[in-house]
């Protein structure tokens, strides 16, 4: 008896030998294995009243994980995606700002805030695509897509891992609730589904519903759980979240919330004056929420009442240019009836005498002066640069190529229609429309709308200076017109 007595304490000890060996060999905690009991230094709520099994069993994987952890420096944890004092586990957001969206999601696990915890996984592309759960699934993905990147069309972007996470601060709390009660479900058909109303209500649409049947088979009776919560708004949620984790901190113990208080009054000021204003706007909305709340629906009203203003300004802004454009229209027409009523017709446009009575025409068809004006074509498109142009034309007979030009150099200036030009010329309006093909390429190439071109520029506008020397063309030297050396005449072109 003695002897089986030490064999077996001689396997006994053997055996916790081996035991304490392989513990020894273990190979060092994992990602997931880091991740502590998510219910650990959260208040008491209905979830603490299970029974005694079930305390028991996470009392003693919850020392596991906080064992495992320990192990392991803050700065080290932080580095794996893990709060330090929570436990809680991050991932990187698929989303365009997933920097800033971790930064938050920091702050939601320093309160220990599990209702945004863990991250929603994305499914992959599926397997049977034409299947209702496959449709379903791949209608989900391109909805997160539509809601993460407005510019994009389908389940696919380009650069992002193999497994994509979504942080669920981009859902509405109503979505997000909703979004969580369906992931227990066991068919991935009946997951990430909202009551329409409830979609409606936070500011989805048609484009959001589900196009498979729900779990009671009915269609168009929910939409997707869309994740169109701007990260502007979720900060406004996490702040509240914030202020009352401080405020149930302080109840708690409020010899500790005095010295947060200290060491946040030792806080450095930061250099940036937009920072600093930042910091005061949210220590005294954190002093004051109902006052803050107030002060921003005051300035939510007052944005509202000037944006109305400016919208009534562009109105009335639109309305005035209208008229006015109609007045100078009006005032057009009345203008170019006058003309033509007084004798305004082909003889008298290109008469010397005509134009010595009236010395303003010319300023308003050409904005110069009649010599001017017929100094500039000469000087551009005459000596043979155009065939047959001459300054000096009767007005009878065919239209002169000078006529053309001045047709041309009317419309550009003054928009007159082809119309008005066919019944002084006496002309139908595809002649009128012949001649600006001709002359308006002609006239770009001289340097644009001949009624604007500066008479001080000293150069032939399609010839090279000494060229028309060479030539015998005129030119412009010094605002004098020239020919061969010798200022001209400009009366006797």
């Amino acid at each position: 008896m003695g002897k089986k007595s030490k064999k077996s304490n001689k396997k006994s000890n053997g055996g916790k030998g081996q035991q304490q060996q392989q513990q020894q060999q273990q190979p060092p905690p994992t990602r997931s294995s880091l991740r502590l009991n998510p219910n650990q230094n959260t208040p008491t709520d209905s979830t603490a009243l299970s029974t005694t099994n079930t305390s028991t069993a996470t009392a003693a994987a919850s020392s596991t994980n906080v064992s495992s952890t320990t192990q392991l420096g803050d700065s080290e944890l932080k580095r794996r995606g893990i709060d330090p004092t929570t436990g809680l586990q991050l991932e990187t957001c698929i989303c365009p700002d997933s920097t800033k969206c971790k930064e938050l999601m920091w702050r939601l696990a320093a309160i220990n805030d599990q209702s945004m915890f863990p991250y929603l996984p994305l499914s992959g592309h599926p397997a049977y695509p034409n299947s209702d759960t496959g449709k379903h699934i791949t209608g989900f993905r391109e909805n997160v897509f539509k809601h993460l990147y407005a510019e994009v069309k389908g389940d696919v972007v380009e650069g992002l891992p193999k497994k994509q996470y979504v942080a669920l601060l981009h859902f509405k709390p109503e979505i997000r609730k909703h979004l969580v009660s369906t992931l227990d479900q066991s068919r991935k058909q009946f997951k990430w589904r909202v009551p329409v109303d409830v979609a409606y209500a936070n500011g989805l649409d048609t484009s959001d519903l589900c196009k498979t049947p729900d779990i009671n088979g009915e269609v168009k009776k929910t939409c997707f759980a869309s994740p169109n919560q701007s990260l502007k708004d979720a900060k406004r949620e996490i702040q509240e979240k914030e202020r009352v984790y401080n405020e149930q901190k302080a109840a708690a113990n409020p010899s500790m919330a005095q010295e947060d208080n200290n060491d946040n009054s030792m806080s450095p000021v930061r250099k940036n004056p937009a920072a600093r204003e930042l910091d005061r706007l949210e220590r005294d909305a954190a002093a004051n929420p109902r006052a803050a709340a107030l002060k921003h629906q005051q300035q939510n009203d007052t944005i509202e009442s000037l944006k109305a203003e400016i919208a009534e300004l562009k109105k009335e802004a639109v309305k005035k240019e209208k008229e006015h454009a109609k007045e100078m229209n009006t005032q057009h027409d009345l203008l170019t009836a006058e003309l033509v009523e007084g004798g305004l017709n082909r003889k008298a446009l290109v008469n010397d005498d005509y134009h010595k009575k009236k010395p303003w025409l010319s300023k308003y068809l050409y904005g110069l002066p009649w010599g001017a004006h017929k100094a500039r074509g000469m000087a551009c498109f005459g000596s043979g640069v155009v065939p047959d142009f001459d300054c000096n034309v009767s007005g009878e007979g065919n239209i002169a190529p000078f006529e053309k030009y001045s047709i041309v150099c009317m419309a550009a200036r003054k928009g007159i229609e082809q119309p008005t030009f066919a019944a002084i010329y006496g002309r139908d309006r595809s002649s009128i429309s012949l001649y600006w093909k001709e002359w308006m390429p002609l006239i770009k190439m001289a340097g644009g709308y001949m009624s604007e071109l500066d008479l001080e520029m000293n150069h032939n506008y399609l010839k090279d200076v000494d060229l028309c020397k060479e030539m015998g063309l005129l030119y412009m030297d010094d605002g004098q017109l020239m020919k061969n050396g010798v200022v001209q005449d400009v009366d006797k072109l």
